[in-house]
C-alpha cells in the first residue's frame, strides 16, 4: 500500500515541476519580448545609411537616446471626445527628434499620429485619429527617429501600451 501512494506522490512532484517549468517559461517569454520590443535590439529598422560604420553610430545613437522617450503605459481617455491622457516625452537632454505612432494590436488600425517632436518637447493629451467605443485597447507606440532638423529617417524603436477609454 506504501509503493503505490509514494509512485504517486513522485508523478504529483514532477507533474508540479513539469507545469512550474512551463509557467516560468512563459512568463521569461513574455519578458525578453518586451525587452526586444522595446530595444529593438538595438537594430535599425529602416535607415539610408548604407555605410556600415553610420549605421553603427546610428544604432548607438538609438540606444543612448532610448531613455530620453517617455510615453504613459496606460493611457486613460474619454470615449465620448476621443482625448487621451498620452504623456509622450522626448526629454531635453535627446539628440534626436521623433513621431509616435500609436498601433491598434487587434486590428492594426492607425490610433494616433504625432507631429515632429523636438527635444526638450512633450504631449501630455491628444485625440485619437479615429472614434472608439470605451474599452480596454491594447496597442503599440511606434517611435520613429530623425535627425534634429533633418528628414532622414535613424531608426525606430516601440513599445507595448494600453489605450483605455471611459464613458
Amino acid at each position: 500500500m506504501k509503493k503505490p501512494l509514494f509512485l504517486l506522490a513522485i508523478v504529483f512532484i514532477l507533474a508540479g515541476g513539469f507545469v512550474v517549468g512551463i509557467a516560468l517559461r512563459l512568463v521569461m517569454d513574455e519578458i525578453n519580448a518586451k525587452k526586444e520590443y522595446w530595444l529593438g535590439k538595438g537594430e535599425i529598422t529602416y535607415t539610408s545609411a548604407v555605410d556600415p560604420e553610420l549605421k553603427d553610430r546610428w544604432n548607438k545613437l538609438l540606444v543612448e537616446n532610448r531613455k530620453n522617450m517617455t510615453i504613459a503605459s496606460e493611457m486613460y481617455g474619454d470615449a465620448r471626445t476621443g482625448v487621451c491622457e498620452m504623456r509622450i516625452s522626448n526629454a531635453t537632454g535627446s539628440q534626436l527628434a521623433c513621431t509616435v505612432t500609436l498601433i491598434r494590436d487587434a486590428t492594426g488600425e492607425l490610433m494616433y499620429q504625432s507631429k515632429l517632436i523636438d527635444p526638450g518637447y512633450y504631449i501630455e493629451n491628444a485625440k485619437l485619429a479615429v472614434d472608439f467605443r470605451a474599452g480596454y485597447y491594447p496597442a503599440t507606440a511606434v517611435w520613429t527617429f530623425y535627425q534634429v532638423g533633418g528628414d532622414d529617417i535613424i531608426g525606430e524603436m516601440a513599445n507595448k501600451v494600453v489605450v483605455i477609454l471611459e464613458e
